[in-house]
């Protein structure tokens, strides 16, 4: 059942409903909401202490969608309306708000989804980067840091689509588990401000995040980058051979990925 609340509709959550999946599509709409206005969202727990950094999403015609990263057990979230009348730069506050719960329980019984990134043996930990993106940020796009952080950010909004689009059809919620670690979160930027240990630990953002394996092959990049290999090249001449290297870098990697594990692999 929809969740209202004054101006405010969530349209595809009830009140307390119950996930099981970290990431999560929310919408909904404002009816007097501003063409230039946007959303101010909290998440907290029970004790009112703070889940995830706040985040500001727009609001476009009065709809609204968005998503929210959730902690296991209760998450109250605090949604609050602003706009930004006059071309300011400083939002004008709004009474509008709407606060309702949801409870996210991991189904550890499931098994999950692990993700992989394979390293060439001469891969000198970068990726290719257009010039035109690294603006002010010119190893912020491109370090293994930043892929593996891309990478989980991305794990995370296929399970939040999977969700949704299951919800649509009519077959609930349903999506899958990604394998998880206690280690430093990338999922939000604030979160990347944090360089130090001891400021990592303070800040909270050392939480259950999906985990990234890194898995070696004794291929070059060279050899990785053969078009005759590439899945997209219509023109190659062994398309699997991509494929067949992966899993053999998996094999070599050993557990999670022994063959006898039966692992669902991303990567």
């Amino acid at each position: 059942m929809p969740i209202s609340s004054g101006e405010f509709r969530i349209d595809n959550l009830s009140q307390g409903e119950i996930v099981h999946q970290r990431c999560l599509i929310i919408k909904g709409s404002c009816t007097t909401a501003e063409e230039t206005g946007f959303l101010t969202v909290e998440n907290q727990d029970a004790s009112g202490t703070q889940n995830f950094p706040p985040q500001s999403q727009p609001v476009v015609e009065g709809r609204f969608t968005f998503l929210i990263m959730l902690s296991e057990g209760l998450n109250q979230l605090i949604i609050r309306y602003g706009s930004h009348k006059n071309n300011s730069m400083a939002p004008t506050p709004s009474a509008k708000t709407i606060v309702f719960s949801i409870n996210y329980y991991p189904l550890l019984q499931c098994p999950p989804l692990h993700l992989a990134i394979m390293v060439a043996q001469d891969s000198p930990l970068v990726i290719d980067c257009p010039p035109a993106k690294l603006g002010g940020l010119p190893n912020g796009h491109s370090t293994l840091d930043a892929v593996i952080a891309k990478f989980r950010t991305t794990a995370y909004m296929w399970q939040a689509l999977t969700a949704e689009d299951m919800r649509m059809k009519g077959l609930g919620r349903r999506s899958f588990r990604l394998e998880e670690e206690r280690t430093a979160d990338t999922t939000s930027q604030a979160f990347l401000y944090e360089q130090t240990e001891r400021a990592l630990h303070a800040n909270k953002t050392i939480r259950s995040t999906a985990k990234i394996h890194l898995v070696g092959t004794d291929k070059t990049i060279a050899e990785l980058r053969d078009p005759n290999i590439a899945q997209q090249n219509s023109r190659a001449s062994d398309k699997g051979r991509l494929f067949d290297i992966f899993l053999d870098a998996l094999k070599n990697y050993g557990s999670p990925f022994k063959p006898s594990s039966h692992p669902v692999v991303a990567g």
